[in-house]
């Protein structure tokens, strides 16, 4: 037996046998050192989500309260618009209401007079009229009177009676001729007047209230922002000064154009443009700065299309 533990195969055993327990030792040890760190490092990961998730719940609260005022501010905005739109069209209507007074007055003025002008002509005509009935009796009395004193000499009396009736015809032929003439120009002049009267009317009418970009958002042009957009030769300006500029607004959103837009018109035309613009301002019968909102929408739609 002695013998056998003495073989050097199993000292060898042995030794190996030793060593994998050194090595396994070992091993455990730094298994144990390596879950301390992993444990610490958890807990600190803990530590720092509880912070985030404070932090987030703040930044929550905080852009809570932000909201709660932008729509405290929106709204308050918004009834201020309302209450501005109910003004304007309370003081419109007052004036719609005033310029068809004046218009209903004027018609009724002018009628009256030309009443007065034509119950004249008539008067005129009847006073000719009983003027040459008169002579006409005078004559028959002075043809009675002759033809008892001079009877043979009824048939000369009675060829410049005729001459005399022939001439009256004539007359009163070229009186009415002409009286038909002054009717047919009178009533020209009144037809004229009325249709001056109701292009009056109409252009007031357009004018009053007349907006040529419509308030709701985007702003879109109206059919009066139409006209001035074709008188103005706007769609053609927008697509010549667009390229220039979609460079400068390739990163914008679609509010930042439009107020780019408002600006562009405002401060970057040029002097013939800007003649361009009261031109048209002054055609329509408008401020300059609605031709600048024309203008505003039409290079946005371009810039937006682009």
């Amino acid at each position: 037996m002695a013998e056998w533990f003495a073989t050097p195969a199993i000292i060898l055993a042995l030794v190996a046998i030793l060593t994998v327990l050194v090595a396994v030792i070992r091993w455990t040890s730094r298994v144990d050192h390596h879950m301390a760190v992993f444990g610490e490092a958890l807990s600190e990961l803990r530590e720092e989500n509880k912070s985030i998730r404070q932090e987030i719940k703040e930044f929550r609260t905080e852009h809570k309260q932000d909201i709660k005022g932008v729509r405290s501010d929106i709204k308050q905005d918004i009834e201020g618009v309302r209450s501005n739109v109910e003004e304007f069209r309370a003081e419109h209507k007052r004036d719609i209401e005033r310029v068809r007074s004046d218009v209903k007055q004027d018609i009724k003025g002018f009628r009256a007079e030309h009443k007065q002008d034509i119950a004249g002509v008539r008067q005129e005509v009847e006073e000719f009229k009983a003027e040459h009935r008169q002579d006409i009796a005078g004559v028959r009395q002075e043809v009675e009177e002759f033809k008892a004193e001079h009877r043979q000499d009824i048939a000369g009396v009675r060829q410049e009676i005729e001459g005399s009736r022939a001439e009256h015809r004539q007359d009163i032929a070229g009186f009415r001729v002409e009286l038909k003439q002054d009717a047919q120009g009178l009533r020209e002049e009144v037809r004229q007047d009325i249709r001056e009267v109701r292009q009056d009317l109409k252009t007031a009418f357009l004018r009053l209230g007349m907006e040529p970009v419509s308030g709701s958002s985007p702003l879109r042009l109206t059919e009066f922002g139409e006209r001035i957009a074709a008188d103005f030769g706007a769609k053609a300006w927008a697509a010549g000064v667009a390229p220039q500029l979609r460079a400068q607004v390739k990163d914008f959103e679609p509010f930042e154009i439009d107020e780019f837009c408002n600006q562009y018109v405002q401060t970057k035309l040029s002097e013939q443009e800007r003649r361009r613009v009261s031109r048209c301002a002054y055609t329509f019968g408008i401020e300059a700065e609605g031709v600048h909102k024309v203008l505003r929408v039409v290079l946005r739609d371009a810039l937006l299309a682009g």
